[in-house]
């Protein structure tokens, strides 16, 4: 059961090290689609942002997201149809109670990621 007001679709992309280096022998990294999930995804308010970050961000968002969505802190979100990414903030928090749900915050990546 979806929680709040499902108003887009997002995509959800898997990060994993392949076993190939860079120039500066950082591990080559690429993301495979996991799926697409519906969710509620809503500008984080100043007041929110001041009290998380101590200032207020303007490409921050929070998302509601279904309990059993499989999302983890390394992956990258992408609005269906856009070409913005975003980049997870922290852990999802998940709340099991009468209302099952998942809260995310994202910021937006100030150069969409080729993915």
């Amino acid at each position: 059961m979806m929680p709040f007001f499902p108003n887009c679709t997002i995509e959800l992309y898997d990060y994993t090290e392949n076993e190939e280096y860079d120039v500066y022998g950082e591990p080559i990294v690429s993301y495979n689609l996991i799926g697409e999930y519906v969710c509620d995804f809503q500008t984080l308010s100043n007041r929110d942002s001041q009290l998380m970050f101590g200032k207020i961000l303007n490409d921050t968002f929070k998302l509601f997201l279904d309990f059993e969505v499989p999302i983890t802190d390394k992956m990258m979100i992408k609005k269906k149809g856009e070409n913005n990414t975003y980049m997870l903030i922290g852990s999802p928090q998940k709340y099991d109670h009468f209302l099952k749900h998942q809260e995310v915050t994202v910021q937006k990546t100030r150069k969409p990621w080729q993915i």
